[in-house]
């Protein structure tokens, strides 16, 4: 079971919103982007930003290796709040 093109279409226009957002107000140099799904008909959708400051064994797959030591949960609702701002002003 996959996307229609509709479907298909909507999600890349939302996920170059959603990236755009999150180089915004993280100051990300990229946005990783992972789906997973394999055992049931949906799937999951990870946006995962490398800061410029990030050392290089947190590029690419390393982010996700040690993403469990970068959790700073005020931060992170402060960057959550900062996305909403930014996507609420893009409308």
């Amino acid at each position: 079971m996959g996307m229609d093109e509709a479907e298909a279409d909507e999600l890349g226009s939302l996920l170059a919103r959603l990236t755009g957002a999150i180089e915004e107000v993280t100051g990300a140099e990229k946005v990783y982007v992972v789906a997973y799904g394999e055992l049931f008909p949906h799937f999951h959708l990870l946006l995962h930003p490398r800061l410029p400051f990030s050392p290089p064994e947190l590029s690419g797959p390393g982010l996700f290796l040690h993403r469990d030591e970068l959790v700073d949960r005020e931060e992170s609702a402060e960057t959550a709040l900062a996305l909403c701002r930014a996507l609420s002003a893009s409308d």
